[in-house]
């Protein structure tokens, strides 16, 4: 059928199809039945079409590829609406329904609705997405560029579409700009890496919303330059924000003094809010970073004397906190309460290795290490880091043998001679140097 189909012999494929059908049709695969929606859709014969479509299994409607030439065989007989609930029901939404739905659109001028589902569907673009994007702002009747509306829309699309030029364009050439399109042009620079332009354009709004002040904590905050920070106290500084009615514009502001590093500020607004698990662990993050972990502990009790119930992040920056205080019994007395079921997350799996290495537990290290089924090279490394750091080089060669040579990188061996060195193994130490790739 796909031979005939290629040579443009679509009748034949079809017929073949419904030849194979009557003889038993529980022997027709996915590819038959792609291939005989592609006959319809070429030879226009929408009946066989849906004929077909009728009499497919549950299993088969499912398919990615059969919803695809499904949605251009409603397409191409009018059936909008059709095309467009195979596209929402489908649990599977590929780049290239999307591209059919919107070419159908662009084809039958129905802009504002092709607009508005691209607005709504958040999936991969591709550069026949942006092709049929353009081609629906090109045809679009010029009263409809003074709509806001449908003009944001045309500017959300190219911000998918990874197209910052021309959206760039578009919104420039808005005459009555609105919150909305504010906000929608800072999330695209934002989206595209240019974080200063996100508040640059700020700047221009006269009365900027709690959610364009969301977006220009957040630019400040991927920014993490002086000036941004500076900037950002500066708008911090003059709002007259209710802790009840702004959480989320509080919130952010938090996140950027966090991401910049301004604990004094951050500790003032935290001290403030209605705090979060997310606050909290933002905070624990930013004492650890600033070589504060007594705070990071202090943080976590305090944390749950408010009923919060520390997360998985928590408590990897809780271990993480310990480990650089290196205390065992400070260690076993917090860890001790920490549900077990957080013991398969792959991240606690490796701070516990670390932190029972640094406190002079390495059996404890081992313990944690073996309950892991598949390590990978950052358990293995830290494994070996904790038989190092307590003299067990054999233990630790023994350990860099098992490790997969697709998994032997730079850190490992690294790990491996510092063991060696820990133990003074030299020969073993020259042996593993000897492993080591001129390239790495």
């Amino acid at each position: 059928m796909k031979k005939l189909n290629d040579n443009g012999q679509f009748k034949k494929a079809i017929d073949l199809y419904e030849d194979q059908v009557k003889k038993d049709k529980n022997q027709n695969t996915s590819l038959a039945v792609n291939q005989a929606l592609k006959s319809c859709i070429e030879l226009d014969d929408i009946k066989r079409g849906k004929y077909i479509h009728e009499n497919l299994s549950s299993t088969r409607k499912k398919n990615p590829f059969i919803q695809a030439n499904l949605i251009r065989l409603y397409m191409k007989c009018g059936d909008y609406e059709k095309s467009k609930q195979i596209f929402i029901d489908s649990n599977n939404k590929t780049t290239n329904m999307l591209n059919n739905i919107l070419k159908g659109l662009a084809d039958n001028s129905r802009h504002e609705e092709a607009l508005n589902l691209f607005k709504e569907i958040d999936i991969k673009t591709d550069e026949y997405t942006f092709k049929f994007g353009q081609l629906i702002l090109d045809r679009m009747p010029k009263e409809f560029h003074k709509n806001i509306v449908i003009i944001t829309a045309a500017l959300q699309m190219f911000i998918k579409c990874g197209d910052i030029s021309k959206a760039e364009e578009l919104f420039n050439a808005i005459e009555n700009k609105n919150l909305f399109t504010f906000s929608t042009m800072m999330n695209g620079f934002i989206l595209s890496k240019q974080e200063q332009r996100a508040i640059d354009l700020f700047f221009q709004i006269k009365k900027p919303s709690k959610a364009i002040l969301r977006i220009f904590f957040n630019a400040c905050a991927q920014l993490q330059t002086e000036n941004a920070l500076t900037v950002g106290k500066n708008v911090f500084d003059q709002l007259a924000i209710d802790s009840n009615e702004s959480k989320d514009v509080l919130n952010m502001a938090l996140n950027m003094f966090i991401k910049c590093g301004d604990l004094k500020s951050a500790e003032c607004l935290f001290n403030r809010i209605d705090r979060t698990i997310i606050c909290y662990g933002s905070m624990m993050k930013l004492y650890n970073i600033k070589d504060q972990p007594e705070k990071t502990l202090e943080l976590f009790q305090r944390m749950k004397q408010e009923t919060l119930i520390p997360d998985e992040i928590c408590y990897v920056l809780l271990i993480d906190a310990l480990s650089k205080i290196g205390d065992l019994s400070l260690g076993q007395s917090f860890l001790c309460g920490m549900p077990k079921h957080f013991l398969s997350n792959s991240w606690i799996q490796v701070a516990l290795i670390d932190i029972w290495g640094k406190v002079g537990s390495p059996d404890k290290s081992k313990e944690v290490f073996d309950m892991i089924e598949h390590p990978d090279r950052v358990a293995f490394g830290t494994m070996i880091n904790a038989y190092g750091l307590n003299g067990m080089g054999l233990e630790a060669i023994e350990s860099f043998n098992r490790i997969p040579s697709n998994m032997l990188d730079n850190v490992i061996y690294i790990c491996a001679l510092n063991a060696c060195s820990h133990s003074a193994l030299i020969g073993q130490a020259w042996e593993i140097f000897e492993k080591i790739p001129l390239n790495q």
